[in-house]
């Protein structure tokens, strides 16, 4: 997506339940309708539009309230791989 938006998340509950989602621009705009938003709130960005996205998608019925009490982790994944320079042999991704 041009936007930009578009993310995968991987979300981790207290129970030990473990969901992966993708929010998108609909998430996006929600939360920054919320009463949760900030600038600088990066936690409860990523927290608030994984609710959502669950909340959408029908995986998770709950408020966020009880999101917060129940969502242990909630994490971007980074979808791009990372560059390897080729001219350096012993590179590993991610290393």
């Amino acid at each position: 997506m041009g936007s930009g938006i578009g993310r995968a998340v991987e979300v981790v509950m207290e129970d030990g339940t473990k969901y992966a989602v993708s929010y998108d621009q609909r998430d996006a705009a929600a939360f920054e309708r919320s009463d949760y938003y900030t600038e600088n709130g990066v936690f409860t960005r990523v927290r608030y539009m994984a609710w959502k996205a669950l909340h959408r998608t029908g995986q998770y019925k709950r408020a966020f309230q009880n999101f917060e009490t129940d969502c242990v982790d909630a994490w971007v994944v980074n979808e791009e791989p990372e560059e390897v320079d080729p001219t350096q042999t012993d590179q590993q991704p991610g290393g």
